[in-house]
């Protein structure tokens, strides 16, 4: 194994409810724990900006068709971070 990606989890629900936060405090945990990586550079925390999915602490439903599942913009907007992480780290490897 080269390296872990862990990615933050993704709010629940429509509207702020119970699992919308405790997702949030447990990302809050994550972050605490692997920033600034500690395990050194094989761990890596991927943090997405969730403006792109939250509005006016709304989910849209466009990126979450029943606020649980990504829509495939969703996916886009969730997951183009972990891929532009994974070339960086392959590409670094080729150095």
């Amino acid at each position: 194994l080269l390296f872990s990606s862990s990615q933050e989890l993704l709010p629940r629900g429509k509207l702020i409810n119970k699992l919308w936060l405790k997702n949030l405090a447990t990302n809050q945990i994550l972050a605490d724990k692997l920033s600034p990586a500690p395990l050194g550079p094989k761990v890596h925390l991927i943090q997405h900006n969730t403006d792109e999915i939250i509005s006016k602490d709304e989910i849209s439903q466009g990126d979450f068709y029943d606020y649980l599942h990504l829509t495939e913009s969703g996916y886009r907007k969730v997951f183009t971070p972990v891929y532009e992480k994974v070339k960086q780290i392959l590409s670094d490897l080729d150095k």
